[in-house]
């Protein structure tokens, strides 16, 4: 059974959006094949493990929000530890916190990045973002040659950010029907 760790910024009840459904719907079909770990930020008071339609949900409750990022630096602990025990790691993008995260995974583990969407509403953040962005990217490549970095794709969409490494990783085109 392949344990994979799912890196996002929420995760919950109350929160709940396309990011979260596309994360559902992972755990769902893979279900017999792979076991789940979501690592996330969630409207908890410490941090709690539960379990969700089959996968083990690790909330950790952030110490603030900046620009829609929270920040728990409770998580890094939490994914340095996790991170040596799966098989995986997948970074739901964007999250300019998993990309701090991601220096504490071992750098042997697969890596795979589902890329949701370019920062739009806070274009000068996006900007800002953009540097820690490539570093990560880079990094992750540069780790990740045995394995080969996989980053998925909606279907006909594009990055001005990811075109910047483009030639170095390998996209797979995710198709909704």
């Amino acid at each position: 059974m392949i344990r994979v760790l799912h890196v996002y910024k929420y995760f919950g009840p109350k929160r709940f959006g396309g990011v979260e459904a596309f994360i559902e719907n992972l755990v769902e079909s893979t279900k017999p094949k792979c076991l789940h770990i979501i690592l996330a930020c969630g409207p908890v008071k410490s941090t709690t493990v539960i379990r969700h339609m089959g996968s083990i949900v690790v909330l950790v409750r952030p110490q603030f929000t900046a620009f829609s990022m929270p920040v728990a630096l409770a998580m890094i602990p939490i994914f340095w530890f996790l991170s040596r025990r799966v098989d995986v790691v997948h970074y739901h993008y964007p999250f300019p916190f998993q990309d701090i995260l991601s220096f504490f995974a071992k750098t042997s583990l697969p890596k795979l990045v589902t890329y949701h969407s370019d920062i739009i509403r806070q274009r000068f953040t996006g900007y800002l973002y953009r540097p820690l962005m490539q570093l990560f990217l880079n990094i992750t490549l540069k780790n990740s040659q045995k394995f080969s970095l996989k980053i998925i794709l909606q279907a006909n969409s594009r990055s001005q950010y990811l075109e910047l490494v483009m030639a170095n990783i390998m996209i797979l085109k995710l198709l909704w029907i």
